[in-house]
């Protein structure tokens, strides 16, 4: 009697506890989604926060087909496969949840088929140019009723990185879209592309209010050269006239991709800049760099490229004449960190039309930009090396004078190394060092330490002295004692840290370590005694020691025989 109870309280709290199912949600698609037509299959899931196990059956009711189909699951998704549909049918679904325990049932929720439906995604998708643009077209495979498609765009850069396509670049300030009026078939002009550059395009569309189909397979397509987009970015380096009166000129430009395909040919010519493109010597050069010769009058440089030995694009460079009045910048100011450079500098009084800015680490290949601000930075540098750095102003058709900075460090590493010396005495010893560069940007040093203690003892002293310092004087030290005294440096990048060097200190003081007249032993200082009085030797330092020592002794032996002293 009170077991029966007990089970029946227990079962009946277990039921009122079980929590519905709740958040129904089913799709309906084709199980083939590369082709129209075929079957077509229902997933549902829902929510369901009770722990397992659960056995969930889904019941599944189409109306205009008056059919009841079931599946079921132990987990809060579940598939039917297989079904022949109408598309605008309307179903209720039911989720009922079982366990040895309880059973519960979900609310039915009923759904119209054609709102729950997912569109196939596009096939056939055609890329091609089209005057500076791009026509990509694709073909629909769901049903042929207005809908809307959505195109992917994604272009891949020069390093390889992939990125998504401004939208600029569709001519939308959104996400393109391309609104279908019952047509099979799709089309979208996408402008402003880049020249020679690897383009993907995928699209998805749907139908009405129903489910977005899956993007189709990425197409990809190299865009064609279109020489309005060829930026060379032309720019020279001028060398000191030399004792002949001539100038090297290295000229330097971007060459074109060689996705571009085709035959690429580059050609210099140098004119005097009076001649402008009348008369002047035709040097054939290689894809990026050429190395002229003009005297010290003013130049223009011509480089001009060849497609398929058709004249693709000309740009021209000025080469001041030496000694020429031009403006330059001033005050150029740098900050480096981590192979960074930050470069800013003040304007000159003209107006100009930008700056052109080019550095070197090793003085043979340069590396150039181009700003129309006062300021660059100059990033992926070769780590703790020194560049030389020159900006120039640029007019309409001609360039001002450069200004350079020499030796500015991408970034610094630890201080230099350092040479120690030590010069032990009594109590004390005098320790100097040197540092000598191990790299060429060494970090500034801040700081030295002079760390020092006694070669059996644990106990380490230190002095500090600022980066100016060169050497510093130990103290009170205990004489003819072994010391271990080494040296680190200490900057802003880190620390660097002498060997060790070992002294001893001396046992006596060296200020009173020669003998006074009295260590001297009496029968010497008796003999010098009689020299000096026999002889008589001028007096000197020595014969004076000679003669005190001589006074000394008389006294002594007169003390020894009791005798009075005079």
């Amino acid at each position: 009697m009170y077991t029966f109870q007990l089970v029946f309280i227990l079962a009946g709290i277990s039921s009122i506890r079980a929590a519905k199912p709740r958040n129904i949600s089913c799709v309906h698609y084709k199980l083939n989604q590369e082709e129209s037509g075929g079957l077509d299959s229902l997933t549902c899931t829902w929510e369901h926060h009770m722990n397992p196990p659960v056995n969930y059956a889904v019941e599944s009711v189409f109306y205009k087909q008056k059919e009841i189909l079931q599946c079921h699951s132990k987990k809060t998704t579940c598939t039917l496969t297989e079904l022949f549909t109408l598309r605008d049918d309307n179903i209720t679904v039911t989720v009922k949840a079982t366990t040895h325990h309880w059973n519960v049932s979900s609310e039915p929720r009923t759904f119209a088929l054609h709102d729950i439906s997912k569109s196939l995604p596009p096939k056939d998708l055609e890329v091609a140019d089209s005057a500076g643009s791009l026509s990509v077209k694709w073909r629909r495979l769901s049903p042929l009723e207005p809908g809307r498609c959505e195109v992917k765009c994604r272009k891949v850069l020069a390093g390889g990185e992939i990125v998504e396509c401004d939208h600029s670049e569709t001519g939308n300030n959104t996400r393109p879209y391309c609104l279908l009026n019952d047509e099979a078939n799709g089309s979208i002009m996408i402008n402003n592309v880049d020249s020679c550059t690897t383009y993907g395009f995928s699209v998805r569309c749907v139908l009405g209010k129903a489910i977005w189909s899956d993007w189709s397979k990425e197409k990809l397509h190299v865009t064609k050269l279109n020489k309005n987009h060829v930026n060379l970015r032309l720019w020279r380096k001028v060398s000191e006239r030399e004792e002949n009166g001539l100038r090297k000129v290295r000229v330097m430009w971007k060459g074109i991709p060689k996705d571009c395909g085709g035959t690429f040919d580059y050609t210099i010519k140098q004119t005097h800049d009076s001649e402008h493109m009348t008369g002047g010597n035709y040097t054939f050069c290689g894809n990026t760099t050429c190395d002229v010769v003009v005297n010290q009058d003013a130049h223009r440089i011509n480089l001009t490229v060849f497609r398929n030995k058709e004249v693709l694009v000309v740009k021209s460079v000025y080469v001041p004449a030496v000694g020429e009045s031009l403006p330059q910048v001033t005050n150029i100011q740098t900050l480096s960190d981590d192979k960074v450079i930050k470069v800013s500098w003040m304007a000159p009084m003209q107006p100009v039309s930008g700056y052109k800015i080019d550095w070197t680490q090793d003085g043979s290949q340069y590396h150039w930009k181009e700003s129309e601000y006062t300021n660059v930075t100059l990033s992926g540098l070769q780590e703790k090396k020194p560049y030389n750095i020159t900006v120039t102003p640029l007019f309409d058709d001609k360039t001002g004078q450069g200004t350079k900075v020499l030796h500015v460090c991408s970034s610094f590493g630890d201080p230099d190394s350092i040479a120690i010396t030590v010069v032990p005495s009594y109590r004390q010893a005098f320790v100097s060092w040197n540092t000598k560069s191990q790299k060429e940007c060494s970090g500034a040093v801040q700081s030295y330490t002079v760390n020092y203690y006694k070669t059996q003892d644990v106990l380490y002293l230190n002095v500090t002295v600022d980066g100016k310092m060169r050497n510093v004087s130990l103290k009170d030290l205990s004489p003819d004692t072994q010391y271990t005294v080494n040296v680190d440096a200490r900057a802003l990048t880190g620390i660097s840290k002498s060997s060790d060097e070992k002294f001893t200190t001396t046992k006596f003081d060296g200020r009173n370590s020669r003998r006074s007249p009295c260590q001297i032993q009496p029968s010497a200082l008796w003999v010098f005694g009689h020299r000096k009085v026999n002889k008589r030797e001028s007096a000197s330092s020595h014969s004076e020691i000679h003669l005190k020592a001589t006074v000394i002794q008389y006294t002594q032996r007169k003390r020894r025989a009791h005798l009075p002293l005079h």
